[in-house]
């Protein structure tokens, strides 16, 4: 058995003994093979960098606040609005949040983030329990009955895509 070192032409054998030149098939082929596997490291290694740089955006995104009381009777779609919970994003750059989740503590309630919704640096976005116009930094989970937050006590948690934890406010 043999190893070949093709940029150098040196071809290091079995037993320690170096040949100026190679000309073993199977160790051309096994050169190969060895840069095959240093390029598929290389390749791993920045998808790993680049995903724990998504990773660390979302870790700078926080539900910032939850009001789960709103003024009068919250089931009535005049006050839904009242109740609402508050996300920032205090990363230097924008987050894409599009398919994330807000889900209430006994998972009774469900919102999903619109297709392409991105929430900027620095900036804020308050999901409303009722309907509305999306917009201006402000996100409508579109009830018209029904309050989504329990008055005497609820976590808002925040999902990714596929499902994992990134925060949760409780009230």
């Amino acid at each position: 058995m043999c190893w070949c070192i093709p940029d150098a032409n040196i071809c290091l054998t079995g037993n320690g003994v170096m040949q100026e030149r190679c000309v073993h098939h199977d160790c051309r082929e096994r050169s190969r093979l060895v840069r095959r596997l240093v390029l598929l490291l290389v390749v791993g290694s920045l998808a790993l960098v680049l995903a724990s740089g998504v990773a660390l955006a979302a870790s700078r995104l926080q539900a910032s606040g939850l009001h789960c009381d709103a003024s009068g009777n919250d089931n009535y779609s005049s006050n839904l609005n009242g109740e609402y919970v508050v996300f920032k994003n205090s990363a230097n750059r924008g987050i894409r949040m599009g398919g994330w989740k807000v889900h209430d503590k006994g998972r009774i309630h469900t919102y999903r983030f619109p297709s392409g919704f991105k929430l900027g640096a620095g900036k804020t976005v308050t999901l409303h329990s009722g309907k509305g116009n999306n917009g201006n930094g402000h996100l409508y989970w579109g009830r018209s009955n029904g309050a989504v937050w329990n008055n005497d006590g609820d976590t808002a948690t925040l999902r990714d895509r596929s499902g994992g934890f990134l925060d949760s406010r409780s009230c």
